[in-house]
């Protein structure tokens, strides 16, 4: 029975006096049994844990953080290294992603290799404390009418959601991608393991290769899917145009959808939206209410910028962009009601905080201004990235050392979606180029999220698994763009 088996034979609470985790040097750490439950409602027997770890490890007076993580034990009578799972975001929990039916097979998969756990990252979910903070007000009328009125929207929320956990005692500058890392390591000792390998998805990557560099001892294998380098939090806005100019053409080959020219459209309906902002009445989901919102370039691209990355979305957003187009603006009115609840909805200041810490050189931000000049989405990508929003999280960055070249002989796998504007596949190489033993698998028509897919699961298994999977391709198919009777139709349940 593995180390970590034998200490969940029932509800523990463990005082560990060994190596001192970080500035501690006693630990509580608690496993006790628990079900997890899926969104389809199928229960998984599993355990809950939980371990204290410090704020700040500088600072012994910084109080500490609770994490929380679920463990799912291995059906294997020999078990390899745990497989720890990060979730993206930031701000995402790693046990949410455990209720998710693919994400669920495909864990439940890994345990026939090692125990497998669910972290939820300092800031998050079960961990305490989180750092989400209720909204105070609706957002203003003209929020989403190009990234000066946006960002003026955004930053009194930011700003009073801050200033709330600072009046708790919690200072978000504690809360930054290396401290993160060091909580994993802590994690792992705790759990008795000489070393862990890593699942890392999007922010979750950046996550798992901060640790490699701070604990390369500790690295057992890498599968990191959606690469984000800690160099690349600035995105590029040329790389989404890209991915515009691809799905233009393969929906042009889609005889049944009509969208015969989605790069134009797009261009059309920005150009229109710039010259004259769109008066349209969404339903307020918080005041129960309708309001009428001024709705500008920045609505249409902020919404492009989050379906483009979602595959299960992004067919849909295609198509309401050449509605649009052809002056039919109401797929288009009901997405700006999903974006506007969406940001008016709380602000998670964990997910401010891991960005800002990551920080960026100044070539990399004169490049993405320069691209933003004529690029289709513009700045958007980057709004929350502004000076003055990291000012408010207290400027956490972790300097230009952070952001340099990681190396690594550990075994690892990159994985990257061909149509992932958020991680495109050049990322990965650049992160790949610091491993001796890494291979990198782009999968065809793959968007950001790759992981749901089946042949995606089988790869990551083998991988773990000690298989080589040198030269081994994955290809999903092309994106299934929606008819124009199908993108008019009302929805047939809330919005997600």
């Amino acid at each position: 029975m593995s180390g970590c088996r034998r200490l969940a034979a029932a509800s523990a609470f463990i005082a560990l006096t060994g190596a001192p985790l970080g500035a501690q040097e006693r630990a509580a750490f608690v496993v006790e049994p628990f079900t997890l439950r899926g969104f389809d409602g199928v229960e998984t027997a599993a355990e809950m844990g939980r371990l204290s770890v410090p704020a700040d490890r500088a600072d012994p007076g910084s109080g500490t953080v609770d994490l929380a993580f679920v463990r799912l034990p291995s059906t294997a009578e020999a078990t390899g290294s745990p497989i720890v799972f990060l979730a993206g975001g930031p701000g995402v929990p790693g046990i949410v992603m455990g209720q998710v039916p693919p994400y669920r097979a495909l864990f439940e998969r890994l345990r026939g290799i090692a125990d497998v756990i669910l972290l939820d990252q300092r800031g998050t979910g079960r961990t305490t404390p989180a750092l989400d903070c209720p909204p105070d007000a609706s957002l203003p009328a003209d929020a989403l009418l190009d990234e000066e009125h946006g960002l003026t929207a955004l930053l009194p929320p930011l700003g009073s959601c801050a200033a709330r956990l600072r009046a708790e005692g919690i200072d978000p500058a504690d809360y930054t991608t290396a401290a993160s890392a060091d909580d994993i390591d802590d994690l792992r000792r705790a759990l008795g393991s000489e070393r862990v390998s890593l699942l890392g998805f999007s922010y979750g990557t950046e996550l798992a290769l901060a640790y490699v560099r701070r604990h390369p001892e500790a690295v057992d294998r890498l599968v990191l899917a959606a690469v984000r380098p800690p160099w690349s939090v600035v995105k590029l806005p040329s790389v989404y145009d890209r991915v515009i100019v691809t799905l233009s053409s393969i929906a042009a080959r889609d005889t049944d959808a009509d969208i015969p020219d989605f790069e134009g459209a797009l261009r059309r309906s920005l150009e229109r939206l710039d010259a004259e902002p769109m008066a349209l009445t969404v339903r307020d989901a918080r005041a129960g209410e309708p309001v009428e919102l001024q709705v500008g370039t920045l609505g249409l691209q902020a919404i492009l910028q989050g379906a483009l990355a979602d595959g299960r979305r992004m067919p849909a957003a295609v198509a309401m962009v050449a509605a649009l187009d052809r002056g039919e603006p109401e797929p288009f009115r009901s997405e700006v009601e999903r974006l506007y609840n969406g940001l008016g909805g709380g602000i998670g200041m964990m997910g401010v905080a891991m960005n800002c810490s990551a920080g960026w050189s100044a070539e990399r931000v004169a490049l993405a201004a320069e691209e933003a000049g004529t690029a289709l989405l513009g700045g958007a990508p980057n709004l929350m990235l502004a000076p003055e929003v990291c000012e408010i999280a207290g400027d956490p960055d972790l300097g230009p050392g952070y952001r340099e070249t990681i190396w690594s002989d550990r075994p690892a796998l990159f994985l990257s979606g061909s149509l992932d504007p958020n991680a495109p596949p050049a990322q990965a190489e650049e992160a790949l180029a610091g491993f001796s033993n890494g291979v990198h698998v782009v999968v065809e028509n793959g968007s950001h999220e790759t992981l749901p897919a089946e042949d995606v699961q089988s790869l990551v298994v083998d991988f773990f698994a000690g298989a080589d999977i040198t030269g081994r391709t994955v290809s999903l198919p092309a994106p299934d763009f929606p008819t124009p009777a199908e993108v008019l139709a009302p929805p047939s349940g809330p919005a997600p």
